[in-house]
């Protein structure tokens, strides 16, 4: 444990030390072994047990004029679950689509700012009616037919398209079923883009029906919820989309190219879900860091020993860093 020493020694206050974030239990210890006397704030993490879970903090005590800078060994036991819905959306009855030409996510995180529509020339297209199975896509609200990624590129082949947010979750996995009438749509492929629904869009490697595991699209004249299949389940989708504010996924028609203005297809039970970021789901919190890394602004080296300083110094740095990286796990703002 190192500890910022001033050049002249006055005497030491209990501190008061306040953790931005909820963590708990929380034991205090003051520890007689180093000069001045130095508090120390250990947090047990009932996800971690080895020695290696505990990581170490500089913040200051308060003095009576302030003094020492000291250590809180620290791990986070506030995590959030796996496995968070972000957003999910069914229906059993066909029908037409809500205000938008859209169908509004009914749960999840992001549910408010999630929906699902239909895409045709990268145009946005009526979805759903009555009489079909229920989010439909009719193959008259098509750009002139059908049109795959072979014929018409990433872009403007027809497609679903969904919209939500991934903010603050990564691992992202999707889930849904189809089935097309038996002139409809044979074989889809997903592609994403960040911030913007027209793209472009980036295929994702190994996303197509009917490969890698992936169920083929079944075409049937039952135009039924009952009807449909599974398709995507749990599929992982690129860490590119991770932790955005909003995300366009497509499941793009990559099928036959001679399907001209024939055939329906649908989609439905959809659900897309996602760890909290940070390692093992643990939510990366970086008030504390922050706040620390501020008050040390305002430290002078000329106060200090240059022992002291230089340790400091260092572990300002590391700080720092951390606090800049967006991709820093929880242990690594910790460990800063």
């Amino acid at each position: 444990m190192k500890t910022l020493m001033k050049k002249r020694q006055l005497p030491l206050f209990l501190a008061i030390i306040m953790l931005l974030g909820v963590v708990t239990p929380i034991a205090i210890a003051i520890s007689d072994e180093l000069e001045p006397p130095v508090i120390s704030i250990v947090i047990n993490d009932e996800t971690e047990e080895t020695a290696n879970a505990v990581e170490t903090y500089f913040v200051e005590t308060l003095e009576t004029p302030l003094s020492a800078f000291t250590a809180i060994q620290a791990t986070s036991a506030a995590s959030l679950p796996t496995d968070v819905e972000l957003m999910s959306l069914t229906r059993t009855a066909a029908t037409a689509a809500e205000a938008g030409n859209m169908f509004g996510a009914d749960s999840g995180v992001f549910a408010d700012a999630s929906n699902l529509t239909a895409w045709s020339n990268n145009t946005q297209k009526a979805v759903g009616g009555t009489g079909r199975t229920p989010i439909v896509f009719n193959n008259a609200q098509t750009t002139s037919g059908w049109k795959p990624v072979s014929v018409a590129g990433l872009d403007n082949a027809d497609a679903f398209q969904i919209q939500f947010s991934t903010a603050g979750y990564d691992n992202i996995r999707f889930t849904c079923r189809q089935k097309s009438t038996g002139s409809g749509p044979d074989g889809f492929l997903l592609a994403y883009s960040v911030g913007s629904p027209t793209g472009p869009y980036t295929a994702i490697e190994g996303s197509r029906t009917g490969t890698n595991g992936i169920p083929a699209i079944q075409r049937m004249s039952n135009d039924t919820y009952a009807a449909l299949r599974d398709s995507y389940d749990n599929f992982v989708l690129p860490s590119e989309i991770d932790d955005e504010a909003v995300v366009y996924l497509r499941v793009v028609f990559d099928g036959l190219d001679n399907l001209g203005q024939n055939g329906n297809t649908s989609i439905n039970d959809i659900v897309i879900v996602g760890d909290a970021r940070g390692s093992g789901g643990t939510v990366v919190n970086k008030n504390a860091l922050n706040a620390l890394i501020a008050e040390a602004a305002s430290k002078v080296e000329s106060e200090y020993t240059t022992a002291s300083w230089a340790a400091f110094a260092a572990a300002l740095s590391n700080a720092q860093a951390a606090a800049a990286d967006n991709n820093a796990t929880q242990q690594e703002v910790n460990a800063a």
